[in-house]
């Protein structure tokens, strides 16, 4: 190691006086450009973001864009550019401003727009060694919209050499990830290129590079590397490069990388070691890089160089070195006291020596051995805060609907801001559904359920009117006469004999058959019906 920092050390200076001189002319150059701000509609006012690393005296130039066309948008402290604002038709109006920087730490400029209802996209970018008083800008350009790719913005003639042409362009779209700007003199531009997707999405980018002689920059070209991002807006501005020659603007600073790999056993290194290869250049952006971002990118390199740090013959190996003392740490709790006011965390630490006092090489930091000492402090209680409100949940039935096709509860929550314990309608802030399922298939029949209690016997109907009786058919008259002559017969025979048998029959005949025809044929049937059970009581009589 301490053989490659001796050759780095030795070849540096012959690198460095080998780098070619940039000659000291007073040119403004890009310093940064800021966060983009995006707001989406309904738009708002926007702290707006200011590059980092600016310096007093630089100069910001700020392009906005809202997409519509009806907006008023001011910045205080700022001045509008020339024929700012524009508007892209009916689609989008564009803003561009600047402002001359007072120090390193200016106030965030307010984007202080009309009530604007729409998207909205601001950027600032700062450049350096601009003149220091006065309007900055010796052109502005004519302000250029459209919708084609490439943006095709109107060049300007510049009035003074070495003047910066300055391209701010702001798109209505995020659909790209670059930007290549071309024109006549000069014929390419170093590009700034950042993107949104907030609201219906935007994009702003800037362009520069100097022209060092005055004249006609030409039509210049903002090449989109995907597509035409729904419309753009844009102007080209000139800024004029600071006073005297004197000083010139600042140089770009010389860049070295270092790099290292396994160099094999080989003619460069008999025994292996490693191989170091140093780049050096200009940061000044050369080959498509970023001028000044203190990175030395492929297109910056102006010269390589590469040697070889090798590994010497192996030597005798030499004896055992002694062991070395295990370094411990020891946490205790620091009560509250001198040390902590309000109780914390003590932090021991040393070698496990044995020194001054204790047993080495026990892993136990002993009070001999403790070499510092941190506290690690807990800070003070905070003041207790304002009570805050309680949350409220309500639920109410949810009728079938758009919401709940087959019905189900509405659950409502929120803060109970005034503290009622209802959930106020302007308390809700969430609103969730709890539906219930669709009805599912008819399950199969149960088991039949145990028979019910009787019910109570309703009350008797009242007796209907006795019906006109109707005229005895010829046959019922028949069947009555043929059996009261069989029934006299019979008990006739009985009653002249006086025997059992005969008069129990003629009874039995005249029970049964009497019975038979009272409920078929007349009422006269009930006369057998009485004779027969008399004859049927008075058989045992008979012999």
């Amino acid at each position: 190691m301490k053989r490659i920092v001796v050759c780095v050390l030795i070849i540096l200076p012959i690198i460095l006086s080998a780098l070619p001189s940039v000659s000291a002319q007073p040119q403004p150059y890009f310093v940064s450009v800021s966060v983009m701000n995006a707001v989406a509609s309904p738009g708002t006012d926007i702290n707006v973001n200011l590059p980092a690393g600016y310096m007093a005296y630089d100069i910001f130039v700020m392009i906005g864009m809202i997409r519509s066309n009806t907006e008023t948008v001011t910045v205080s402290g700022w001045t509008a550019a020339t024929g700012s604002p524009f508007t892209r038709g009916t689609v989008a109006r564009y803003w561009i401003f600047w402002k001359r920087a007072i120090s390193s730490s200016e106030p965030m400029p307010l984007w202080n727009t009309d009530g604007s209802t729409a998207d909205e996209y601001v950027a600032v970018a700062a450049y350096r060694k601009a003149i220091t008083s006065g309007t900055p800008f010796d052109v502005f350009g004519t302000a250029s919209t459209g919708t084609t790719d490439p943006a095709s913005i109107t060049g300007i003639t510049t009035l003074v050499a070495n003047s910066l042409v300055v391209v701010p362009v702001a798109g209505e779209d995020d659909n790209n990830a670059a930007i290549v700007t071309t024109g006549t003199d000069p014929s390419a531009y170093v590009e700034h290129y950042q993107e949104s997707a907030i609201g219906a999405d935007g994009l702003i980018t800037f362009s520069e590079e100097v022209r060092t002689t005055a004249g006609a920059t030409g039509t210049i070209s903002v090449n989109w590397d995907v597509a035409n991002p729904v419309g753009w807006g844009g102007m080209a501005l000139s800024l004029l490069p600071e006073a005297g020659g004197g000083a010139g603007a600042d140089g770009y600073n010389s860049l070295i990388s270092v790099s290292t790999a396994v160099e094999g056993i080989g003619a460069n290194c008999a025994y292996g070691g490693t191989k170091v290869t140093v780049l050096s250049g200009l940061d000044n952006g050369d080959g498509g890089g970023t001028a000044r971002d203190g990175i030395l990118q492929a297109g910056e390199v102006d010269a390589t160089t590469i040697y070889y740090s090798c590994t010497g013959a192996t030597g005798a190996q030499g004896n055992p070195g002694v062991n070395g003392f295990n370094s411990l740490v020891k946490i205790t709790v620091e009560p509250p006291g001198i040390n902590c006011a309000y109780a914390g965390i003590r932090v021991d630490s040393g070698l496990d020596d044995g020194l001054p006092s204790g047993t080495p090489r026990n892993n136990i930091l002993e009070a001999g051995e403790i070499e510092a000492t941190a506290y690690v402090c807990n800070g003070a209680p905070g003041v207790d805060g304002a009570d805050g409100h309680n949350a409220l949940v309500a639920l109410t039935v949810e009728p079938p609907g758009a919401n709940c096709p087959d019905g189900g509860t509405q659950i409502d929550s929120g803060t109970d801001l005034d503290d009622d314990t209802i959930l106020d309608p302007g308390e809700i802030t969430f609103t969730e559904y709890a539906c219930d399922g669709a009805p599912g298939p008819e399950g199969p029949p149960g088991p039949e359920g145990p028979p019910g209690t009787n019910g109570t016997d309703g009350t008797n109907g009242t007796n209907g009117t006795n019906g006109i009786d109707g005229a005895p058919g010829p046959t019922g008259d028949l069947i009555l006469i043929i059996a009261i002559i069989l029934f006299i017969v019979i008990t006739a025979v009985g009653l002249l004999t006086w025997r059992t048998l005969p008069i129990l029959v003629g009874g039995l005949f005249g029970f049964t058959v009497g019975l038979w025809l009272a409920v078929n044929v007349n009422q006269y049937g009930s006369i057998m019906v009485v004779v027969g059970a008399i004859l049927c009581l008075m058989s045992p009589l008979g012999e």
